[in-house]
């Protein structure tokens, strides 16, 4: 009788303990659900669990004027998206919205407003049509996220238009910032794509960014851009207050394909889309116009990611700024780039500015070039370059300070360029210089090699075949060469300027008729191959396009 006794209460026991932890469990279970998404209602629901698993079971179309999902209050204390939003290959249809931007300080137009360390995977908005009136105060406009942090984006498409216009004279400290997809830093992007068409006139502003992705990326993989952005910007100045008194002073004006910046690694991304930005005077009111606003547009991404591997070009980039006295740029690819392999571009970039002008096929700075070409139209065009000068401290030479604007079929500057060649045309109209593959080149102990160019190079004051100047301090410190094994044509000479009186330090080049490998027999065939299509040897691992 005890046996059965001591039995019945192990089992009321275990009873008692299942009851206990059930209702713990099932919170649990529930929690880990994931919560289907069949209505432009159930989206809108969104709102009431920021960190729940969302699935979107159908297509859906969004109410017009659809309202923001967690726009943030400004007081430190906002609530925020953390969740996941898994399309699961559906769409989300017919995001629009009329009406004002919001300004500065207002809540950015978006579909949602805050969100961080959330994922977003498997979806596109189609459909998109954001018809902004900015009015006297800017805009700030997204369509998926205006500010995310710490983001995955994965698989996530957009298409459509956003549309803005302004009309602000005189007010001083307006910003428009529109990205296409999201905006914020942090946040990592694999096989995201753009085709909006952005259109973006603004009246007087302090500053502009535009991107057909982001506005920060910690790293791309696999993202293309193949919309449109067309922007023409007033540039408004105003007082500051300095340890010098009181100066005008106006921002950046950025235009991206991709994001306005990189931090890491930049893989297997295209743009070919047509990018063009066009930036004049406001009226500055009494208002002294400096020049440290910068005016740019890249065909990726612009900061200074750590590597770029695999990227292409083959939209259109122009910037027109003709009376502007800032530094005003273009690039196929990217701002800057510590490390770039296997690029390659084939659109035609073109700046027009009123001092500080440059371009490149490539970027402006490239510390490692590896495995790259160009093959597209590059010029510059600056209308009043006597005032200052793109590079004024390349060297302690007296002789190469105030060059004025610069071109390079590949970069402007670069610390050292391996396996590259140029085929592109490179232009400088009004007084500077230009070069086949880049403006300068030399950084450390580095050595440049096994480069060609067969451009045609033209420029007032100097058209270098490769490389306009060479690191004078490098070549002497090391009594050699640091270019060698390259070969050019279409230009007077390989090099403008040498970088000694000594034979020592002399770059090795050669003057060819034709790419061969009988004519180049430094180019060795690990890195390249003859193509019949071409009639000239081209790179085996980077295809020509």
């Amino acid at each position: 009788m005890k046996r059965y006794f001591k039995k019945i209460m192990c089992m009321a026991l275990t009873l008692c303990m299942m009851l206990t932890i059930w209702p713990a469990s099932v919170t649990e279970v529930r929690a880990a659900e994931k919560i289907p998404v069949s209505s432009a209602q159930d989206f809108v629901n969104i709102a009431d669990n920021p960190s729940g698993s969302y699935y979107l079971t159908k297509d859906i179309t969004l109410p017009k004027e659809m309202q923001t999902l967690f726009p943030g209050d400004g007081y430190g204390k906002d609530t925020k998206f953390t969740g996941t939003l898994d399309g699961r290959g559906h769409k989300i249809k017919g995001y629009t919205y009329s009406g004002k931007g919001n300004g500065n300080y207002g809540a950015p137009v978006s579909l949602i407003g805050l969100a961080e360390k959330a994922t977003f995977k498997n979806l596109s908005l189609t459909g998109v049509n954001l018809n902004v009136n900015a009015g006297e105060d800017g805009a700030q406009v997204c369509t998926l996220v205006s500010n995310a942090r710490d983001c995955k984006f994965d698989k996530v498409k957009v298409s459509g238009k956003i549309t803005i216009k302004g009309n602000c004279t005189a007010k001083p400290g307006v910003h428009y910032g529109v990205r296409g997809l999201c905006g914020g830093n942090s946040n990592i992007f694999t096989n995201c794509s753009s085709s909006l068409k952005i259109k973006v006139s603004t009246g007087m502003t302090n500053e502009l960014d535009i991107s057909g992705l982001a506005n920060s990326a910690k790293s791309l993989k696999n993202c293309s851009f193949k919309g449109s952005i067309t922007a023409d910007a007033k540039a408004a100045y105003e007082w500051v207050n300095t340890d010098h008194g009181a100066l005008s002073e106006s921002g950046n004006f950025l235009a991206a394909g991709l994001c306005v910046s990189a931090t890491e690694k930049v893989t297997g991304c295209t743009n070919s889309g047509k990018i063009k930005l066009s930036v004049n005077k406001g009226s500055v009111d009494k208002l002294r116009e400096t020049n440290n606003e910068v005016i740019v547009a890249y065909g990726i991404a612009g900061g200074r990611p750590e590597s770029m591997t695999s990227c292409g070009n083959s939209g259109t980039i122009q910037v027109s700024a003709p009376k502007m006295k800032s530094a005003v740029k273009a690039y196929g690819l990217v701002e800057e780039v510590y490390k770039m392999k296997k690029c390659w571009n084939k659109g035609k970039i073109s700046v027009t500015g009123g001092a500080s002008v440059g371009a490149a096929g490539l970027s402006e700075g490239i510390t490692d070039a590896s495995e790259c070409y160009n093959k597209g139209k590059v010029s510059a065009t600056g209308t009043k370059t006597s005032q200052s000068c793109y590079v004024c401290d390349v060297s302690e030479e007296p002789n190469n300070v105030s060059i004025g604007s610069v071109a390079g079929g590949l970069s402007i500057n670069t610390g050292q360029m391996n396996n590259c060649y140029n085929v592109g045309s490179v232009t400088v109209k009004g007084r500077g210089a230009a070069a086949g593959l880049s403006c300068f080149v030399g950084n450390f102990d580095k050595v440049s090699k096994c480069n060609y160019s067969i451009g045609t190079i033209t420029a007032k004051n100097g058209a270098a075949g490769l490389f306009y100047m060479i690191d004078t301090f490098e070549a002497i410190m090391h009594g050699k060469p640091i270019v060698y094994d390259s070969y050019y044509k279409g230009c007077k000479d390989g090099y403008c300027r040498g970088p000694s009186p000594t034979n020592k330090g002399v770059p090795r080049v050669t003057k060819i008729s034709s790419v061969t490998s009988r004519s180049c027999p430094k180019l060795s065939s690990k890195y390249w191959t003859y193509s019949s299509k071409y009639k000239r040897l081209v790179l085996k691992n980077n295809k020509e396009k």
